[in-house]
């Protein structure tokens, strides 16, 4: 039996109705605030907009790390908060956590990791995800993929 603060309900009430967060099965270890899609098998995995649709369709950030096949929470809204390291390390690359004021996109060069410029091409997606509150908050605004097309 999974962890019940991990579980897809906590006490009896659903965690995306107390947190903005839905629990998952992950498919594959995620780290904290990686961006996350939903798999053919309904399993949680890193989103990629240079993949599919389906894997360019960011449904949140891993709220914490997680072991494959263990539950992954998912936030999907609100504001998402992680140390400097957590953010260079594990999703930005940058170094210092994010660039306040930024906003915030699944890679199309690394599954998984997040950047603040659009360097989409034909054929692959713009996935916004959220704009940085300062250098260790994120303002989760996931909206939809847009393809990106040759003028």
């Amino acid at each position: 039996m999974p962890d019940q603060a991990l579980s897809p309900f906590a006490g009896g009430t659903p965690l995306a109705l107390v947190h903005g967060v839905q629990a998952m099965i992950s498919n594959g270890a995620s780290a904290i605030c990686e961006p996350l899609y939903v798999n053919a098998s309904g399993q949680a995995s890193p989103a990629f907009a240079a993949g599919t649709l389906q894997q360019a369709r960011c449904v949140g950030l891993a709220a914490v790390p997680t072991p494959n096949g263990g539950y992954v929470p998912v936030q999907y809204k609100g504001i998402l908060e992680a140390t400097h390291a957590q953010w260079d390390a594990a999703v930005t690359g940058e170094s210092g956590g994010l660039t306040p004021g930024a906003n915030y996109f699944v890679s199309t060069v690394n599954p998984g990791k997040l950047v603040t410029s659009i360097t989409a091409t034909s054929g692959q997606f713009v996935s916004p995800v959220g704009v940085a509150l300062s250098s260790t908050q994120m303002l989760i605004l996931i909206d939809q993929p847009i393809l990106a097309q040759d003028e």
